[in-house]
């Protein structure tokens, strides 16, 4: 999950960083993934990112806990079984 320092940012901005990782995520197998292409991807320093996020794996359970809420949402908490 995301530092303190990722969730303190402007919504507008985290939302923005959040797109361009789903897309980096979308765009590789995930075993060849590398944080150098989030960082790319996201228009990020390395350094920057290391702020955010421990390690790629830490960046892609935040997005796919995200994705989940979103289908949950859009499901309705009533068809959840």
């Amino acid at each position: 999950m995301p530092k303190k320092s990722f969730l303190k940012m402007k919504k507008m901005y985290r939302d923005v960083l959040i797109k361009s990782a789903t897309e980096v995520f979308n765009s590789k197998d995930y075993q060849k993934l590398k944080v150098a292409d989030f960082c790319k991807g996201m228009d990020l320093p390395t350094g920057t990112f290391y702020e955010y996020f421990e390690n790629k794996e830490d960046l892609c359970v935040y997005l796919a806990s995200l994705a989940y809420e979103k289908k949950f949402v859009a499901l309705g908490k009533d068809n959840i079984a």
